[in-house]
């Protein structure tokens, strides 16, 4: 709520420091539940507190679009969020989810049957994103993602086999037939159930606040690439290769399985202020003393005040100083 609240204004040429008492009271309100007395009110306090510090570093060191690409830390950051989003569709869901009716089709099954299960298999999707939302901070990003790409990589192995057998046998045996079905459907339960919601979660909280839009930005193109370059790839794959197709998303399945446990940091319950020490960012370790308040009116008169009287005793330092 802080972030969503310092971005904003942000963008509309506010200083954090003018609103800081509204955010810390809606901060607080976010952590009421976990408030039961005094002791655990000052630990919300000084967690909003490092908030603070972690965004005015920020602030001091904003990131700029070229930075993006020449800085170490966040040329990695764009990588991983690149490779993320792409290793999400080389398991070959947008395939199957566009080329649905054509699969049933080619597996035997009536007009009426093949709408059905294309619906059943996209009903799938929002249930299982909302189990993977749920339980993603639970599991942790990476092992998520291992785990979906390795059920992936069976259900995709299934449907290959169970495909082949069924053309090798002419299209007789409704058996092969519906267990390439069901290799189909425990493709898109793995697939949203483990990988499509932790990709963008994972994606997006590895970039610091100010830099997030355009980290996502270059980790979502990576998404609409290989997603443009699959499907339309598709269409002559299944003509001139047929089932062969799927045994491209399971050796590049494959592969991420691999890069993912070798390159990917697991961000699970880290803040997003500790993310930095990551990717090698400089960490702020002690907590900058901040007020709460934001400077009254009379206190603004005092210092300027002060400042009128001072200047004059300023100038005739200078003066003697100079004679």
């Amino acid at each position: 709520m802080l972030l969503t609240l310092a971005e904003e204004m942000r963008g509309r040429g506010v200083e954090v420091d003018s609103r800081r008492e509204d955010a810390f009271a809606a901060f607080k309100k976010s952590r009421a539940e976990e408030i039961a007395d005094e002791s655990q009110d000052e630990a919300i306090r000084n967690e909003f507190l490092e908030l603070c510090a972690h965004l005015h570093a920020e602030q001091r060191h904003a990131v700029t679009t070229r930075q993006m690409f020449t800085q170490s830390s966040m040329r990695k950051r764009c990588t991983l969020g690149f490779l993320v989003m792409v290793g999400a569709q080389a398991t070959g869901t947008i395939v199957i989810n566009n080329y649905g009716t054509s699969l049933y089709k080619s597996l035997g099954f009536s007009s009426l049957n093949q709408l059905v299960m294309a619906a059943a298999w996209v009903t799938v999707a929002p249930i299982g994103n909302l189990f993977n939302a749920l339980v993603v901070d639970r599991f942790g990003r990476v092992r998520m993602l291992v785990t979906g790409y390795i059920g992936c990589l069976v259900a995709l192995i299934g449907a290959s086999v169970t495909i082949a057998l069924y053309d090798k046998t002419g299209g007789i045996n409704r058996h092969l037939a519906s267990a390439a079905v069901f290799f189909l459907f425990l493709h898109v339960g793995v697939f949203t159930f483990t990988i499509d919601a932790t990709t963008y979660v994972y994606a997006s909280e590895i970039f610091p606040t100010g830099a997030r839009a355009r980290g996502l930005f270059i980790s979502v193109s990576g998404l609409f690439l290989s997603s443009m370059t699959f499907v339309v790839a598709a269409g002559k794959a299944f003509q001139n290769i047929g089932w062969k197709y799927y045994m491209l998303f399971a050796s590049l399945t494959t592969v991420f399985i691999i890069i993912t446990i070798m390159f990917f940091p697991e961000t699970r319950q880290r803040s997003l202020e500790d993310m930095g020490a990551l990717f090698g960012d400089a960490v702020i370790d002690a907590i900058e003393p901040v007020d709460l308040e934001p400077p009254t009116a009379a206190a603004s008169l005092t210092d300027d005040a002060n400042d009128a009287n001072a200047k004059p005793e300023k100038e005739a330092m200078g003066t003697a100083a100079v004679a």
